[in-house]
């Protein structure tokens, strides 16, 4: 008779993969049991990622109008995909990313497999800034290890633009952006 073993069995696995294994089903039961999503979710290799729509978004100040070059994420696996892997941003670029419905306080994103430092906006319905948060790089390999950033606010739009890009414009929570579409969600 042929014994099968557990892969998290001691016989059949290396304490690594072991770790491993565990980390991957504590992040999955911590984010079931507390109610928080975090975006990307998964490493998704770059042959994966799909191709992002670009859109030009405008955010208004009390003193002025910033025009930004965004790439659109609104399906799901754009969402999961982000910014993981890219060495590079241009200045005035970012990452807008759309929902289908309006995500919970407790949601947000992480910075696994990110490897420049960003500032997110979470943005309400009706597009005004709700929260601005800065996210550093996470380089390391297990997921568990790279901090959340939770909204702490409703929203239904998040944008994603290089370390600075807030304060070298002074745009602060209350301003608006123009131009969020909602085309393409899923």
């Amino acid at each position: 008779m042929r014994r099968q073993y557990s892969f998290l069995d001691s016989r059949c696995a290396t304490p690594a993969q072991r770790a491993g294994v565990a980390c991957m089903f504590f992040g999955l039961a911590l984010s079931m049991g507390v109610g928080f999503e975090l975006h990307p979710i998964t490493a998704v290799s770059a042959a994966r990622t799909s191709a992002f729509a670009s859109a030009g978004i405008e955010i208004r100040t009390k003193d002025e109008v910033i025009p930004v070059t965004v790439e659109i994420a609104a399906t799901a696996d754009q969402r999961m995909t982000g910014l993981m892997g890219r060495a590079h941003l241009a200045r005035d670029a970012g990452m807008l990313f759309l929902y289908p419905a309006t995500q919970p306080p407790q949601s947000g994103f992480w910075m696994y497999h990110t490897r420049i430092p960003l500032d997110i906006a979470f943005i309400q319905p009706g597009g005004r800034i709700a929260s601005i948060q800065t996210m550093s790089p996470c380089f390391s390999e297990l997921p568990s290890a790279c901090r959340p950033y939770l909204a702490g606010v409703n929203y239904s739009s998040a944008l994603e633009v290089n370390k600075g890009f807030f304060a070298r414009h002074d745009i602060e929570v209350g301003d608006q952006v123009i131009g969020i579409g909602t085309s393409g969600m899923r």
